[in-house]
């Protein structure tokens, strides 16, 4: 004898498929796993643009300070010259101006010292801090 023989209710019932109700359940759990998922890796996408933006201000004044420092003179970034708050523009970004100056001297030795940097769409400010001696540098979101 085969399966279908001895038991056809259940034989026809898997040849038919997902009820509606199983259909609307599974679909449930989906929308609800969507709405609690989506805002969060939304909310790390944004954070991940803007380190990237942060991250291409500090890889330009980077680039400057090396350029300093093979000319032998030492770096001093005052962020109330207009060449730093013109660069900050171009990356879509505020520089505030009241932050402390930081220097790096031509040996590589940095003084401690911090950039504040503003995006103006979501007001989120993020920090490069700059720590002594040797000028490791993090990225920070204070808001």
């Amino acid at each position: 004898m085969s399966p279908r023989e001895i038991c056809p209710t259940h034989t026809a019932r898997l040849s038919r498929g997902f009820t509606l109700i199983e259909l609307l359940v599974v679909i449930g759990l989906m929308t609800l796993v969507a709405s609690i998922a989506v805002p969060r890796l939304w909310g790390q996408y944004q954070s991940y643009q803007q380190q990237q933006r942060v991250t291409e201000f500090w890889q330009d004044v980077q680039t400057r300070i090396i350029a300093t420092q093979r000319e032998g003179l030492n770096f001093v970034f005052l962020p109330d010259q207009d060449y730093w708050q013109t660069l900050a523009q171009q990356h879509d970004l505020i520089l505030t101006r009241d932050t402390p100056a930081f220097s790096v001297r031509a040996d590589g030795f940095a003084s401690q010292g911090h950039i504040e940097l503003t995006f103006p769409e979501q007001q989120m400010v993020w920090e490069v801090r700059i720590h002594q001696p040797d000028g490791e540098v993090n990225l920070v979101r204070t808001q």
